[in-house]
């Protein structure tokens, strides 16, 4: 797995582009930022495929910023694209929109947004609630690992994730069965 503190910014509106730009130079993040301007290409820069299989020039991110408003595919298409995925279920997705529409927040918690921020209207606030956020998800917070591309595959290979939790089921899948026991009942299809 590749370690990268790479932010993918999924954002359409060039002046926001600039304004993320300005605030990651401020905090020393400059270099860390890659951006796409629809869903569609948010989608093939996660998956590595076509101008984005190189990982070199364009690492898995640690982290995304997404915009809602975005042509081709949604950010609500992405998102739910995102959790689909295996291998991205615990990649931080920030919401960053001009939206306070409650079915807007809603639907992206919903879909497994990390979070939902309003975009700032002032360069201040802009930058301290982006180098802030950026900061939380790329030192704080624990991170797994993105997918490697230049690793081949085995098709039968073992999940090695999968093989930790197949124990935990067992043991959950014991209690369930001891407690059903223990009401009386007999479990049909465990």
């Amino acid at each position: 797995m590749e370690s990268s503190q790479t932010i993918l910014y999924v954002e359409d509106n060039d002046g926001d582009v600039l304004f993320m730009q300005q605030a990651m130079k401020k905090i020393g993040l400059q270099n860390v930022l890659q951006v796409v301007s629809d869903g569609d290409e948010a989608i093939a820069y996660l998956d590595g495929k076509g101008k984005y299989s190189d990982r070199r020039k364009h690492p898995f991110p640690a982290l995304i910023f997404l915009d809602l408003s975005l042509p081709v595919i949604t950010g609500f298409g992405v998102l739910q694209w995102i959790r689909k995925q295996h291998s991205m279920l615990a990649l931080p997705v920030v919401v960053l929109s001009g939206s306070r529409m409650e079915f807007d927040l809603n639907n992206a918690y919903r879909l497994g947004a990390n979070a939902y921020l309003i975009k700032p209207s002032t360069g201040e606030d802009r930058d301290n609630l982006l180098g802030t956020t950026a900061k939380y998800w790329l030192s704080l917070n624990l991170q797994v690992q993105g997918p490697r591309s230049d690793e081949p595959q085995q098709p039968n290979e073992e999940d090695s994730s999968r093989n930790r939790m197949v124990p935990l089921a067992e043991s959950l899948l014991a209690i369930a069965q001891k407690s059903l026991n223990l009401a009386g009942l007999q479990p049909s299809n465990l």
